[in-house]
């Protein structure tokens, strides 16, 4: 029986791979994800267990976590993948921003921060811009660091619609009802007051 569990224990650790399932990514490719894991030659369980994968995948910086699993008698890895999205470009150092701050070359459809603003205010931004809907992101166009006496940490937001938002980082996660708020207005255009008071300054006409 002892000759039989070593056996058994020899053939599970050397099942091959026989499927690999990615989901959740945008931004790194399928094959990104093969390539940095390592898993390029379907390997054994033996030559790369779970913990492995997911620690050579959480080196990328646009990993933000990922989830290894292995089913189907081990032969399949499952890969679930949550990515830190591009989320600004920084007209000051001309550099894409991720939403925990890191740099990346990449060019990317994201709102541009179009003035200086200190280190540790920006990486907050990325980081409340990395909270927002994708959909919402895509609405911002511009976005000015505007900080006053009352509030250091007022921005100014241009909006693709033509309105203009005045934010903080305490109002930011107002901004995931913009729809609504917009839809309320009746296709007017204004200044939209979400860092205090939430009431709207309508442009004349």
């Amino acid at each position: 029986s002892m000759i039989f569990l070593v056996i058994f224990v020899y053939c599970v650790f050397n099942i091959k791979t026989k499927n690999i399932f990615i989901e959740g990514n945008m931004y790194l490719s399928d094959q990104n994800i093969i390539d940095e894991a390592d898993l390029k030659d379907y390997p054994t369980l033996l030559s790369t267990n779970s913990k492995k994968i997911k620690s050579k995948l959480e080196d990328n910086i646009y990993v933000k976590k990922v989830d290894v699993t292995r089913t189907n008698l081990f032969q399949t890895i499952n890969i679930k993948v949550e990515e830190n999205k591009p989320v600004l470009f920084y007209e000051y150092d001309n550099i894409y921003l991720l939403e925990n701050g890191e740099k990346v070359e990449k060019k990317y459809d994201v709102p541009i921060l179009i003035n200086q603003t200190p280190e540790d205010k920006l990486k907050k931004l990325t980081s409340k811009l990395g909270n927002l809907d994708d959909d919402i992101i895509g609405r911002i166009s511009e976005i000015r660091y505007f900080p006053t006496e009352a509030d250091e940490d007022l921005f100014y937001l241009t909006m693709v619609d033509g309105n203009y938002i005045y934010i903080n980082f305490n109002s930011f996660d107002k901004l995931d009802y913009y729809v609504e708020i917009v839809r309320n207005l009746n296709n007017k255009k204004g200044i939209i007051h979400l860092d205090s008071g939430n009431y709207l300054e309508l442009f004349k006409n």
